[in-house]
Formats: C-alpha cells, structure tokens, sequence
C-alpha cells in the first residue's frame, strides 16, 4: 500500500471542520465515504472499510451539539470509537474518550475553539483508520 494513503489524515480533519463550517454531509457523507473508497482503492480489505463506512455515518449522524444532553454525546463518542473496532479495542476507547473529552474542553474553556475540536475528531479517526489498514 502507498504512503499517499496517509494524505487522508489531513483530508479528514480537512472535511470534519468544512462539515462545521458549510454543510453537514462533508462530514457525514464526504469524510467516510472518501476515506473509505480511497483505503479500498489502495488495497485496503473490503470488510473493515465497510464497517468502517456505516459506523462512521451512524456516529455522524447522532446528536452531539449545543442541544444535546451529555449522555447523547456520550453514546455519539461511544459510536465513533465502536467505528474503529476492526483495528482494536484501545483504538476504540481512545476515540470514545478523546471525543467526548475534546467536546467537553470546547465548552469549558473559550481558548479551545470548537474549530480545533472538529480538526482533531477528523484527523484522529483518519489516523487510526489508516494505521489500523497499514500496519504489518
């Protein structure tokens, strides 16, 4: 597999903060079904991209914003990190944690934007996922 698979890290941040910004489906749509179809090109196996794929958009879809109660968030996060699953279980909790904790920082401290919390929910996943398809 070729190391240009590792551009889709700064593609999912890149998608993650524009699904903040514009439209919501560069985050639901565009960020897995890029990432997925990208890593399946390159020769990534077939089933944990589909995996992949449909958790992500199911976690993306789920409420996490100003109007959602922390235990929805929580069940979002826990979602998010089940999507990884396929590339281990630490790879999962760190996602649920890291998700749940990045949205409770942006809420408790003005200093860390929510711009920052979107690059990092993007590049992380992004990041587990190709390692998770590029590892020996």
């Amino acid at each position: 597999m070729s190391e240009l698979v590792w551009f889709l890290v700064p593609l999912g941040a890149l998608l993650w903060m524009a699904g903040g910004t514009w439209h919501k489906a560069y985050r639901r749509w565009a960020y897995p079904l890029g990432l997925c179809i990208s890593l399946l090109l390159a020769g990534a196996p077939g089933w944990p991209m589909l995996w992949v794929f449909f958790v992500t958009v199911l976690a993306t879809h789920l409420g996490y914003g100003d109007d959602s109660s922390w235990f929805e968030r929580w069940v979002a996060g826990a979602v998010y990190g089940i999507s990884v699953i396929p590339f281990g279980v630490q790879w999962s909790v760190l996602l649920m944690v890291s998700f749940v904790g990045l949205l409770w920082a942006s809420r408790r401290w003005n200093a860390f934007p929510h711009k920052l919390v979107e690059f990092l929910h993007g590049s992380l996943h992004a990041f587990v996922v190709v390692w998770g398809v590029t590892r020996p």
